[in-house]
């Protein structure tokens, strides 16, 4: 016997063709909130504050990185083709042609950039990640109330 005659089930067959041509529907994937704080378990995680290292005023502070974009460079290639080039000579350094900004400027770039990578990797390689498990596993072995265990390897 059977439960739907052939119209009943061109019908079905039909509701379930046209059910297939329409759009799905997005799922949206619910993250939770995590609470972040300012401890970082990574170098490349940590916050980095311009404002500590070089004169960065409320509000112009993309003018003054401006500045310190061209001077910068600029001076430390004037100091470099002074003690390097002329050999700390004055005649020597203001014979040469220092009206090519470009070139002092990336001469200058160049030292500057190679300073910055070398403190990076150096402060990459001081740097020691806080863990909050260690401090609270200390806290609990200096605390009375719990007995002191003693692990045998």
């Amino acid at each position: 016997m059977a439960l739907f005659s052939k119209n009943d089930k061109s019908s079905i067959d039909k509701a379930k063709s046209k059910a297939s041509l329409m759009p799905k529907r997005k799922v949206k994937k619910v993250r939770k909130a995590v609470k972040r704080e300012n401890v970082s378990n990574t170098f490349g995680s940590q916050p980095v504050d311009f404002g500590k290292f070089v004169y960065l005023p409320e509000g112009y502070e993309n003018f003054f990185i401006f500045l310190y974009v061209l001077i910068v460079p600029y001076v430390t290639g004037l100091i470099f083709l002074f003690f390097f080039v002329a050999k700390t000579n004055v005649t020597n350094f203001t014979s040469m042609d220092l009206t090519t900004f470009f070139v002092v400027w990336a001469i200058g770039y160049e030292i500057v950039a190679a300073v910055l990578l070398v403190l990076i990797f150096y402060s990459a390689f001081r740097f020691k990640p806080k863990a909050k498990k260690q401090q609270t596993r200390q806290k609990r072995r200096d605390n009375s109330a719990f007995p002191k265990t003693y692990k045998f390897d």
